[in-house]
């Protein structure tokens, strides 16, 4: 959850990983349009121990057209994402995927790139692994919630440990 949800600071310049590992699940899914580094970790994660370090060790500075800010493609991305980690088309994620469906077509609205956000809205349509339907609405609310309590979790779980 806390990889689906964005929760865990994460990018490719901050993953450690042991050669042996790499190799056993067979590296980055080079299929993937976005979201490589998180489906990575979720098949690490399935045969292999992650932890995570306690200080900043990396600063990433982000120019204004990398992927990380860029909005269009996002949907086809994270359809892509959830195809490949099936866990996440259960039940359990359905408000969170909510949320971050609905997110990356508000952020397109919020930032004026309204080409972008209908753009979005059509690759939403076409998705096979994302909600439909107006109940997206109210699972973006209750996603969103479900994010804000595993971020505070894992905070407090961060914090308790480095007592």
């Amino acid at each position: 959850q806390l990889l689906l949800c964005h929760c865990v600071p994460l990018t490719n310049s901050t993953v450690t990983v042991r050669r042996s590992a790499f190799v056993s699940i067979g590296g980055y899914d080079v299929g993937l349009y976005r979201h490589q580094d998180r489906e990575f970790l979720v098949r690490l994660g399935k045969q292999h121990r992650i932890a995570f370090g306690k200080a900043a060790d990396v600063l990433k500075y982000r120019e204004a057209n990398s992927m990380s800010r860029t909005h269009a493609g996002y949907i086809v991305g994270l359809d892509d994402f959830v195809a490949r980690c099936p866990d996440y088309r259960t039940n359990d994620y359905a408000a969170i995927l909510c949320y971050l469906t609905l997110r990356g077509v508000l952020k397109a609205v919020a930032q004026g790139s309204l080409g972008v956000a209908l753009a979005e809205i059509k690759a939403w349509r076409r998705a096979n692994n994302l909600p439909g339907g107006f109940g997206v609405v109210s699972g973006y609310f209750a996603g969103r919630r479900q994010r804000r309590e595993l971020e505070q979790s894992f905070a407090q779980a961060a914090t308790t440990s480095a007592e």
